[in-house]
């Protein structure tokens, strides 16, 4: 029994590094638009707050 959920746990480390590299790529392509979202919403954030 140790030994499947030790595969198990490889399996899930694995498919979270490889989440993580496909969100770095994705980052990294899409850098300047996620940058202009991020400033849009922080701006849409302060006009409501006042």
């Amino acid at each position: 029994m140790a030994k499947k959920s030790k595969i198990k746990a490889a399996i899930q480390l694995f498919s979270l590094i490889l989440l993580v590299r496909d969100a770095m790529i994705f980052y990294r392509k899409n850098k300047k638009s996620i940058q202009t979202i991020y400033k849009a919403g922080k701006r849409f954030l302060q006009s409501k707050r006042t």
